[in-house]
């Protein structure tokens, strides 16, 4: 969420108005939010020289996931995704952790948008 706003007021929007421009997206079966605690502790013991607990600049808000209806969904949505990108800047304070996991019947291929590469698993 933005740091300079208010936490449960990055989630109540991320909930409610960019929920509903994400989830008017053409060829999206589903779109699921995964909120996490503010605080978590973790299991990790602390060990010196390596670093147990997530510090608050990298803490991580919560996770999107969307269903496709098909493989050729994601070109119907462009339009929508575009109004989605541009309404980001409201609620999320960077967007370059954006992850691109996709499963098919013969395998599975994970983006990272930011950088512009694909891999094969």
């Amino acid at each position: 969420m933005r740091t300079d706003l208010p936490r449960q007021q990055g989630m109540d929007y991320w909930k409610g108005p960019h929920s509903k421009i994400i989830s008017a997206t053409p060829g999206f079966e589903e779109y699921r939010q995964i909120h996490l605690a503010e605080s978590n502790p973790g299991l990790w013991p602390a060990i010196s020289g390596l670093e147990t607990v997530i510090p608050a600049e990298r803490r991580i808000d919560g996770v999107a996931e969307v269903t496709f209806t098909s493989a050729l969904s994601p070109l119907r949505g462009r339009k929508q995704t575009k109004l989605a990108y541009k309404d980001e800047v409201n609620v999320f304070r960077r967007i370059c952790s954006t992850r691109d996991h996709r499963n098919r019947p013969a395998g599975t291929t994970w983006s990272v948008p930011e950088r512009g590469r694909e891999r094969e698993a």
